[in-house]
């Protein structure tokens, strides 16, 4: 496994690693600096967890790494492109408002619960007193259009997870899929405005 904490010091082949690896992303992402076209960013997702390396020695390191990558990538390559998105509901474990534009949260309701996620989001914008825009980064269901009309809870943006969440029934049928799309209050891809 790779360990987060020597992947932080300066002086440790981890760092070195890590260092060479975001010199190559930099490279993939200059062109998109270069004309101007905006990335959400949204590395070390999360960070609440166990289960990653930058997650595994607890908020405070993957809170480390994030700010680390923020000024290699903005400071280093001149990369002001990338819009950045920390991804944890751990308020000890929030990166600064110097380091975030957006926050966000992953979340896996039981299947066919569709909702207006108000509760997440009012969690999750108490990390921060700042008025940060807020996302659900990842989910297992849609959101239903109706609760979220209704309630205004004003989520930034979804995004449903691959696989059996999207390509089968099993979290959100057709009916509710059908629903989403359909809805006044859903703003899909042919509605947005072109810009380049």
């Amino acid at each position: 496994d790779f360990d987060a904490e020597k992947a932080i010091k300066s002086d440790t082949k981890e760092h070195m690693q890590m260092c060479s690896d975001l010199d190559r992303v930099a490279e993939f992402l200059k062109p998109f600096n270069d004309k101007g076209i905006p990335i959400l960013w949204r590395p070390f997702h999360e960070s609440e967890g166990d289960w990653f390396w930058w997650s595994a020695k607890g908020p405070e390191t993957a809170k480390k790494l994030f700010c680390f990558e923020h000024d290699y990538f903005t400071k280093k390559h001149h990369l002001n492109n990338l819009i950045w998105v920390w991804n944890s509901p751990l308020p000890e474990g929030y990166v600064g408002d110097d380091y975030c534009d957006i926050i966000s949260r992953d979340t896996y309701p039981n299947a066919h619960e569709h909702g207006d996620f108000r509760d997440i989001y009012e969690s999750l914008i108490k990390i921060t007193p700042s008025h940060k825009g807020a996302a659900i980064a990842e989910t297992g269901v849609l959101p239903d259009p109706d609760a979220l009309s209704a309630s205004h809870t004003p989520w930034l943006w979804f995004m449903t997870w691959s696989r059996e969440f999207t390509l089968t029934e099993k979290y959100t049928d057709n009916a509710a899929l059908k629903k989403f799309y359909n809805n006044p209050y859903t703003i899909t891809l042919d509605r947005l405005p072109e810009i380049y």
